[in-house]
């Protein structure tokens, strides 16, 4: 997104944890996992 970036195209080092949270997150749904489960039981 526009806003991940500097005004010289550079991809905000923070951008890149949201990203990997949200893959994580997507996967998790879709093998069937629920995460707020999983974190109440660990």
């Amino acid at each position: 997104m526009f806003f991940d970036t500097d005004c010289g195209g550079v991809v905000s080092n923070i951008a890149y944890l949201r990203f990997i949270e949200i893959a994580r997150t997507l996967l998790a749904e879709e093998l069937g996992l629920a995460l707020t489960e999983m974190a109440d039981n660990h």
